[in-house]
């Protein structure tokens, strides 16, 4: 709660959340509508003094997810409520598997031959052509690719020039193509009295899907053809002068590459799904789910086999209680799509229940965390060119947490605490204050509760009931179905006297503590539906000793 309270007029306020706290404090949270001290007006002088300052309604969706980050309540369409955690335990984007990196080949040069220096000289032109075979470098997990379709990225070229001549590069990628048609450009690069001459182009590669296999040879390389023109009647050329040739490859992006994509482990570190409910528990309280489950679905539009399994997955209580879950399959049904079915997702899924694992047990155990870790290896088979991928392919496992609310709870204890600071002159000033709590319980359940007041020193200065007693009593159920037949009603008064107030003084924290049981301390199990509903009132009377 972490709240603090510091004004006179609010000591009304706290003891009021201390109460509806109490109500609820053995599930996560609460809504409470509570006094203000402006509700107090100006000017009343009378020394003694009634008003109501508390009317709630609470249901359990108040209760349980208010406030709760990960738990969802499911209601079926009979109203029984199940609450629901639900965790990604990894999801593996298509990036992880292949990323492009950017990549220089190296670099070409282009000469002339005495032959071909005379046929410049004497017609002032001469084309030739050469081929350069280029290694494609695959990246991360080196996949042997056969091809690609590129979604983004560009073929750099730089090119310098030792000849006192004026020419163009023609280049031609034939095995690089969009709507069937080779990749060629022409990068022209003049002479105007200086050497090196240099030049350099860019072009795109979105759309072009490029083969890498040279006629299905071969994997990650492919050729470039340079058709070299000169022209012009510079310096006689020699057969050392060159056009030096730089290829790279920058911002690749592919929309899908098919190949050999090799044995990779797909899995994450460890990691947890918090199970809310559990996190204020204390004590040695039994706690008693007749149905609990975990479905765990899987996911996958990568375009090759997956081998995977649970290597763990355990309830955790900290610091270091462990409660292993057994029933996992070995290997986890994952499909994945053939050549047909590209850009699909197929689903797989399983579910660990009463009659197929420990569950039961596990969760009883009231866990604060689920820890799991998954091992997974692609390609478990070894090499296969039938792989392909997508930009969108991506591997993802989720679990869900099912506790539908039908069982027992004995002894469950739990705590929270609220700072507090009571003005000195409310003691000096207030004979007593009577609290009048009225409480109508739908639930099937019995909360005994005590607010501990706690010095600086965290020494127990006075308890808020005495003597303990119950602040809920549980309502009647059906033991043949668990369902409450008949709610139940109760009037608790709490006098705080002077005496007792003078001891506040020094209060600088409330430590609430709850222990709940079901019905007939959880001798039936019960269940728990979206209609029950808690009625709570609270009402104060002072005495006082001056004009308020």
């Amino acid at each position: 709660m972490n709240k603090k309270f510091t004004s006179a007029g609010t000591l009304i306020t706290a003891v009021a959340v201390v109460f509806l706290a109490s109500l609820v404090l053995f599930l996560p949270s609460c809504k409470k509508d509570v006094f203000d001290s402006d509700q107090l007006a100006e000017g009343v002088y009378a020394p003694t003094w009634a008003l109501p300052v508390i009317y709630s309604d609470l249901s359990l969706q108040d209760m349980i997810t208010h406030g709760d980050k990960n738990g969802v309540i499911s209601i079926g369409p009979d109203k029984f409520c199940t609450l629901i955690y639900k965790g990604l335990l990894f999801s593996l984007p298509a990036s992880s598997v292949v990323q492009l990196p950017n990549q220089s080949q190296p670099g070409y040069s282009v000469s002339l031959s005495a032959t071909e220096i005379a046929a410049l000289q004497a017609a002032g032109t001469v084309t030739t052509t050469y081929t350069q075979t280029i290694t494609f470098s695959p990246g991360i997990n080196n996949p042997e690719i056969d091809s690609i379709v590129f979604k983004a990225g560009s073929f750099d070229m730089l090119l310098n020039s030792s000849f006192t001549f004026s020419g163009q590069v023609k280049m031609t990628i034939p095995s690089l193509k969009l709507n069937g048609i080779p990749f060629s450009n022409t990068l022209s690069f003049p002479y105007v009295g200086n050497v090196p001459v240099n030049a350099s182009g860019k072009y795109p590669l979105a759309g072009y899907k490029m083969d890498l296999t040279k006629g299905g040879t071969t994997f990650n390389q492919f050729d470039v053809v340079y058709q070299v023109t000169l022209s012009g009647s510079g310096t006689p050329p020699t057969t050392s002068d060159n056009v030096f040739l730089f290829q790279s490859f920058t911002g690749m992006q592919y929309s899908y590459l098919f190949g050999y994509l090799g044995q990779v482990a797909l899995s994450p570190d460890q990691d947890t799904v918090n199970l809310s409910i559990f996190k204020n528990a204390l004590g040695n309280g039994t706690y008693t789910l007749v149905d609990p489950s975990v479905f765990v679905a899987l996911s996958n539009s990568f375009g090759f086999p997956i081998s995977a399994s649970i290597s763990q997955l355990d309830g955790f209580n900290p610091p270091s209680n462990v409660y292993p879950i057994t029933g996992s399959p070995s290997p986890l049904p994952i499909n994945s799509p053939n050549f047909t079915q590209i850009g699909q997702t197929l689903a797989g899924s399983y579910s660990l229940t009463s009659t197929n694992s420990n569950i039961v047990s596990v969760i009883n155990n009231t866990p604060k965390k689920i820890i799991y870790k998954i091992n997974s290896q692609s390609n478990p088979a070894g090499p296969s060119h039938q792989n392909f991928i997508t930009d969108s392919s991506r591997f993802r496992v989720d679990m869900q947490v099912n506790l539908p609310f039908w069982g027992t709870a004995q002894d469950f204890s739990m705590e929270d605490t609220i700072d507090f600071k009571m003005d000195s002159a409310l003691a000096e000033n207030v004979e007593y204050l009577l609290f009048h709590i009225y409480n109508k319980n739908g639930f099937p359940i019995d909360v005994d509760m005590q607010a501990y007041l706690i010095d600086s020193n965290y020494v127990k200065v006075d308890s808020l009931i005495n003597p303990n007693q119950l602040i809920l009593k549980s309502a009647a159920i059906n033991t043949a179905t668990g369902m409450v037949t008949t709610p139940t009603e109760k009037i608790l008064d709490i006098t705080v006297d002077n005496a007792r107030l003078q001891k506040w003084k020094n209060v600088e924290q409330i430590i609430l503590r709850s222990t709940a049981a079901t019905t007939n301390q959880a001798a039936s199990d019960v269940k728990l539906y979206s209609y029950y509903n808690i009625i709570a009132k609270l009402g104060v009377k002072a005495k006082l000793k001056v004009k308020f």
